[in-house]
């Protein structure tokens, strides 16, 4: 049929329908890129508003960090883990066998140290073992600050064996006795720990709970 049409109209007719499908698809594509263009400036009208806003936060919280004595919490920091330490040295002198703890903290990281030195290289593994505890400890310890934000709650699992071999049952209660007399204070109302291992027997002050039957996975 369109070749019939074609044999009796005039060739301009043909031609001006040829030349509006081609000005017509001109047209479409101008309209996509056109709307690729509106979206694109609602993205960079959204990019400039978030930028906005995280200035805004990054503001505030370079403000609410200016306030904050990192000295202070270090040594907050630090008193926790002498505390501790000093603690099981007393309640076992072939405990604690290293030196002082040294906190040092800055807006962005913290580092500890033991006799100066890199806590990782300096102890061996039931040394870290107190390390860790003690580090636990200074974090519980810090809730009787307002300025901390640390929950008051506190999950331990103590291993059978450390990694050098020594056995943990027999060291589980002078290594929790510490916990259980901070907890005791005042300012620790609310405050928990759950410490689960192989003994505790005869610690006071605490709810002791047996498991008798052993769960395999």
């Amino acid at each position: 049929m369109r070749r019939a049409a074609a044999a009796v109209l005039p060739p301009e007719l043909f031609l001006l329908d040829v030349e509006f499908g081609r000005v017509q698809e001109k047209v479409q594509q101008i309209l996509r890129i056109e709307a690729i263009l509106a979206k694109r400036e609602g993205l960079a009208e959204e990019i400039v508003r978030i930028q906005k806003e995280l200035a805004e936060l990054e503001s505030a919280v370079q403000e609410k960090t200016s306030d904050v004595d990192l000295e202070t919490l270090a040594d907050h920091l630090r008193d926790g883990f002498v505390t501790y330490l000093n603690r099981i040295v007393a309640l076992n002198q072939n405990s604690w066998l290293e030196q002082s703890v040294s906190v040092r903290l800055s807006e962005r990281s913290f580092r500890i140290k033991v006799a100066d030195s890199n806590w990782k290289i300096k102890l061996g593994a039931t040394q870290k073992m107190f390390f860790f505890l003690a580090y636990h400890y200074a974090l519980m310890d810090l809730v009787r600050f307002p300025e901390s934000r640390f929950p008051g709650f506190l999950i331990i699992d103590f291993p059978v064996k450390v990694e050098d071999g020594t056995t943990v049952a027999d060291k589980e209660n002078f290594l929790l006795e510490p916990f259980v007399e901070l907890l005791q204070k005042e300012e620790m109302a609310g405050c928990q720990v759950i410490a689960a291992g192989r003994s505790f027997k005869g610690l006071k002050n605490v709810r002791r709970i047996d498991f008798a039957n052993i769960w395999k996975g």
